[in-house]
């Protein structure tokens, strides 16, 4: 049989189409990954900041608590305060208070 040119390219068109929608797909999977992913970055954070008020609660209530320290260390060096976490891990190690440990997080732009 002689069929038209047409005809014999729309199982190619039809290939060729389905791997357009497959790649479409994946970018619209990706990308709803990603909106997860900041929304668990924010919930993480938001946590965090929840942690470290209750924390500093802890400490303004018993100042020598050791561990309270530690863990108000770790959560600031979670939040990327690199200089707080260490003045919090000083002051768990010597047991000498520090209000500028305990300070509220600055906002971040």
């Amino acid at each position: 049989m002689n069929f038209p040119q047409n005809i014999r390219n729309i199982p190619r068109i039809i290939l060729v189409l389905v791997i357009i929608a497959g790649f479409g797909m994946a970018l619209a999977g990706i990308k709803s990954e990603r909106s997860q992913v900041k929304g668990v970055k924010a919930q993480e954070a938001e946590y965090l900041k929840d942690e470290i008020d209750k924390t500093r609660k802890v400490i303004a209530k018993q100042p020598g608590y050791a561990d309270a320290w530690v863990k108000l260390s770790v959560l600031y060096e979670q939040i990327g305060e690199t200089e707080l976490s260490k003045r919090a891990m000083e002051t768990a190690k010597t047991g000498r208070t520090r209000a500028s440990c305990s300070s509220p997080t600055r906002e971040r732009s």
